[in-house]
């Protein structure tokens, strides 16, 4: 940022009056020199313009100061209205003379102001300066200014730009000048107390030039503003200037003042007494009777009429000649600190002080306050010298307060670092911002990659230092799930089962049996030579043992039963009765019952101990042995003392839902039959 305000020394008092409240004027400057200064503008409204600045500068003098003046204008078309924030200047460039200049860099010298109304449309403007002495040299009198593709942001723009240059000889009679810029809305009466406090000199000229804004023509809109100096009308000015190119554009004075006298290379600008349509320079001193101050006042054209809705004036430039000397001052320059902290501020040469506003000062007059505000402030200093002649000096401090305002988590894989984080923040648009994250090294780019689960503190960080700064917890995401299936490779141990891997996101794997490490490998096939519940379990992940997943399963190995459908109890030794193989082992409360064909009860087993007392083909419940039974075949009826239903399903038959219907039909064709006794 270019500095505007520095320190003066010799030669030199400076007379500054800031006010930051709205309805009150702003004396941007004020200083006493061996000097000379002159003025003109030109207004825009489209991005894209050239304008014509004439100067009348002297070609011995030397440039000892020059300001570019010019409008940050808000325009909405209803009536809701948010006052300008110092995050919101456009980033835009204009050319003077082929240089280039950015008006972002500009210094806000007044509070935003209403400067026109309508039922529909509302504009607000905030004055912006900035220092273009560089830029400005004596040998060269006419500057091209071009506006090209200017930023409208967000119904923000730069508009009406306003050279003011004051160049220096030891050959110039000493003179002052005051600046002030409005501060005011619109309104049908404005008024300007300009309390010049060092005496103007009645002997030569006390001129005022004015650079006004959206005062149309008096007589095509009946817009005009009736001028009054100490209660004395002096004119009714409006209209626009021939180097503007849009109607309503208004009037600025195209001025000289040197060696006590106002002058004019402008045909539209006269010096005499009055002012009129776009002759806004008049001379003042008929008008006066108290030399240290004077009273200006602005009056819409036609009162109560639709068209009373602009009168602002932008600048005006009092030139005149003073009695008192000078002295050399020093004060703070202008800067930015970070919300929350404090600084101490300095001022030197003067007697007494006083610093206005208080606002955020430990003391206000004293030469060294300590400044606490936690809002951007505008001061000025008044610093009195013996003959009580004072001068004032500005001072504005930024308080910057960045936020974050977003952040964007994209979580990583469980086990690696390939999460990410994006995170913006805000802060004066004109401030470049940085991002660090755990305190590392700040960059530009907001995205940090590469980033594992874990706690971040998330920073940004502004051009001057000025931080916000949160904490955030990065989740891993586990998409791994463990998952297999299992199918039996026989009906009687030793059984082989099959675990089919059918895991997700995993690529490695651990396979547990009954408890004990079985395999790493995809799948599996573990034989089970014993009979009972078997559990199977299956640990898979991809990139972290930490990050796995577990899946497991019980199965039950039984035997089938076998049921004989024939044997022959003749005591050889082979088949001599009817062995119904895991009878008892499948079904513990089994009962077994055998009929002849005339359904007669022939044989009743023990209950859940058949094996204990198998039938060998006799009319046994008569004897232990039973009477010997003819040759042919009998039924049987096997109680298994469960029920094979849905509900209550056998472990053999209902392992398959959507079969259980044919799996119960299997069951009871074991369970209900004949078998044949062959001697």
């Amino acid at each position: 940022m270019v500095n505007v305000f520095k320190k003066y020394t010799s030669l030199t008092i400076f007379f500054i009056v800031f006010s930051c409240n709205l309805n009150a004027q702003t004396i941007f400057e004020q200083d006493i020199c061996n000097c000379g200064v002159t003025g003109d503008g030109f207004s825009t409204n489209i991005p894209s313009d050239t304008g014509i600045i004439t100067l009348n500068l002297p070609s011995s003098a030397m440039i000892r100061k020059a300001y570019l003046f010019y409008n940050l204008t808000h325009r909405v078309a209803n009536a809701t209205h948010d006052l300008y924030s110092d995050m919101e200047k456009p980033s835009s460039s204009i050319f003077i003379n082929s240089m280039p200049l950015n008006l972002q860099d500009g210094i806000g010298i007044n509070s935003e102001f209403f400067s026109f109304s309508t039922p529909t449309l509302i504009n607000s403007d905030r004055i912006f300066c900035q220092d273009v002495t560089s830029v400005i040299n004596s040998l060269t009198g006419t500057y091209t200014l071009v506006t090209s593709d200017l930023d409208i942001f967000n119904d923000y723009y730069y508009n009406n730009y306003y050279l003011f240059v004051v160049y220096e000889s030891n050959l110039l009679q000493k003179m002052g000048y005051t600046i002030v810029v409005n501060n005011q809305n619109s309104n049908p009466f404005l008024n300007f107390p300009i309390d010049v406090n060092n005496q103007m000199e009645a002997s030569n000229d006390i001129g005022l030039a004015l650079n006004t804004l959206h005062i149309c023509s008096p007589s095509l809109y009946q817009d005009g503003s009736y001028v009054f100096i100490n209660n004395n009308n002096i004119g009714l000015i409006g209209g626009s200037e021939n180097n503007s190119p849009t109607l309503c554009s208004s009037s600025r004075a195209t001025f000289n003042y040197q060696d006590g006298a106002l002058t004019s290379n402008s045909s539209s600008d006269n010096v005499n007494n009055i002012m009129s349509g776009t002759d806004v320079i008049a001379l003042l001193n008929p008008y006066l009777t108290d030399f240290d101050s004077v009273n200006v006042r602005y009056q819409y054209q036609s009162l109560g009429d639709i068209r009373e809705r602009t009168n602002n004036v932008l600048e005006h430039f009092l030139t005149y000649t003073t009695p008192c000397d000078t002295f050399s001052v020093s004060t703070p320059n202008d800067t930015t600190v970070c919300y929350g902290t404090q600084l101490q501020l300095n001022a030197t040469g003067g007697q007494s002080y006083e610093w206005l506003p208080s606002t955020g000062l430990s003391c206000d007059t004293c030469p060294n306050p300590i400044f606490s505000a936690d809002s951007t402030m505008h001061y000025t200093v008044r610093i009195w010298n013996n003959d009580s002649c004072s001068v004032v000096r500005p001072l504005q401090i930024l308080v910057s307060k960045p936020s974050l305002d977003a952040v964007l988590l994209t979580p990583p894989d469980c086990g690696t670092n390939n999460g990410q984080l994006t995170f913006s923040g805000s802060s004066f648009s004109w401030l470049p911002l940085s991002y660090s994250i755990n305190g590392g090294g700040l960059q530009t780019d907001s995205t940090f990659v590469n980033l594992a689960e874990g706690t971040y503190v998330l920073r940004v960080e502004d051009s001057v230092g000025c931080f916000a700064d949160t904490t955030v917890f990065l989740q891993s995401v586990n998409n791994t799930v463990a998952q297999f299936n299992t199918s039996a490779g026989g009906t009687e141990v030793p059984v082989t089962v099959w675990g089919e891997n059918t895991s997700q996101n995993a690529t490695n794997y651990e396979w547990f049996v009954n408890g004990t490490f079985f395999s790493n490998s995809q799948d599996i096939l573990p034989i089970f030579n014993n009979t009972g519940v078997q559990t199977i379990m299956l640990i898979a992940w991809q990139y972290d043992p930490a990050c796995a997943d577990t899946a497991y399963t019980q199965i039950v190995i039984q035997n089938e039963i076998v049921v004989p459908t024939a044997f022959t109890p003749d005591n050889d030794g082979i088949n001599d009765f009817w062995e119904i193989l895991y009878l008892d082992e499948v079904y513990p409360d089994n009962q077994v019952f055998v009929y002849n064909r005339w359904g007669n009860l022939i044989y009743t087993s023990t209950k859940g101990d058949y094996a204990g007392r198998p039938w060998r083909g006799g009319f046994e419940n008569l004897s232990p042995q039973g009477e010997e039974l003819p040759v042919g075949s009998y039924f049987y009826v096997i109680e298994t003392g469960v029920s094979a239903t849905l509900d209550n399903p056998s472990s053999e038959t209902f392992h398959n839902p959507n079969a259980s219907q044919t799996a119960a039909e299997v069951l009871e064709a074991k369970l209900r039959g004949s078998v044949t006794v062959v001697r």
